[in-house]
């Protein structure tokens, strides 16, 4: 089981040379000073897949698959609390220091798609069932409406009294505020060849000050494209809606914005005010689900493919060079969130 409709590509097409690149490091080793936190999935050797967190490149399994699929979506570091969300066969799993907590009770599927913590308070953001939900140390609030379509809840961001969460209702990109809702695109995409409606989704808030911004993977017809709303006003960042692109992550570091996701069209995966880079790969491709900014650093969490065809090495890229968490690509081990902190 997967959260519904996240939309997943296993390979980019190959880099055209004359794209911008930044230097490859095909190396292992972990950021000097700070500690590097990843959150994703891995397989067992006899393929069941388990969610997964790593720290400086060590990789921890949180599930063994016995109790089905399992996937980390976000991490969140607080102090000596490492905070993971994901979720285990039909189960939207908190982990704090590897320890499990369902916040559903298995009757509907459900998945934890972010973790923030505030003071002494814990928020979830996520679904059960059709309900795009947030979690506030434990206690469940239903954020959409009714049932009428898919809804999630992505991404939660608390600025000051005020609770920020992302997602999908009845179709649209979704924003709400303390709970308010403000939709942020049209819904108007096509369906899934068994009618399933495809969603527009706002996968990733942040607050920078008096501004809101907000990465939106929306879809045309049958294609998606990658949008950033910042404040009301939307910035188409893919370069043709006839090619599908995403944008699943958003972060601000002074007067630069960043947002991790894909454009088929370019090879892009990753674009700094607007304009796409291109992070060092192996030649077949990757994408990203996750950006992070430490000083100066900017962190990325996503997937290279430096074996054909489609093998996945969850990999950590700090300004524009890969590290590997993965060694064995036949197991598709992909890094949806990157945290890093000062040691």
């Amino acid at each position: 089981m997967k959260p519904k409709n996240f939309k997943s590509v296993i390979m980019l097409t190959a880099v055209l040379a004359t794209a911008a690149v930044f230097s490859a490091c095909k190396g292992n080793e972990p950021s000097v000073g700070v500690d590097v936190y990843a959150a994703g999935y891995g397989k067992t050797e006899n393929g069941l897949s388990t969610a997964k967190l790593w720290k400086n490149n060590v990789g921890t399994n949180l599930t063994d698959g016995s109790n089905g699929r399992g996937e980390a979506f976000s991490v969140f570091v607080s102090g000596n609390n490492v905070y993971v969300a994901g979720y285990e066969g039909k189960y939207a799993v908190l982990w704090k220091n590897g320890v499990a907590t369902n916040l559903t009770d298995g009757s509907k599927n459900a998945a934890a798609n972010c973790v923030v913590v505030s003071g002494s308070d814990v928020y979830v953001a996520g679904y059960e069932g059709d309900y795009a939900v947030l979690w506030k140390n434990g206690v469940e609030q239903k954020l959409s409406d009714n049932t009428s379509f898919v809804n999630q809840a992505f991404s939660v961001v608390v600025s000051g009294s005020n609770v920020y969460v992302g997602g999908s209702q009845n179709k649209k990109a979704a924003l709400w505020k303390n709970g308010v809702l403000t939709t942020l695109s049209d819904g108007n995409g096509g369906n899934a060849w068994d009618g399933t409606p495809f969603n527009d989704e706002a996968r990733s808030v942040f607050v920078s000050g008096n501004d809101v911004y907000v990465a939106i993977t929306e879809m045309v017809g049958l294609s998606s494209i990658a949008t950033l709303w910042k404040n009301g006003v939307k910035t188409q960042l893919s370069s043709d809606v006839n090619y599908d692109a995403a944008a699943y992550s958003v972060y601000v570091l002074g007067n630069d914005v960043y947002v991790a996701g894909y454009d088929d069209n370019s090879s892009t995966n990753f674009w700094k005010n607007g304009t796409w880079q291109k992070l060092a790969d192996d030649g077949y491709g990757s994408m990203t689900w996750s950006v992070f900014a430490l000083g100066s650093d900017i962190y990325v969490a996503g997937a290279a493919c430096p074996v054909y065809p489609g093998y996945l090495y969850a990999s950590i890229w700090k300004n524009g060079e890969m590290q590997y968490l993965s060694d064995n690509g036949y197991k598709a081990e992909r890094a949806y969130s990157v945290f890093v902190v000062k040691k």
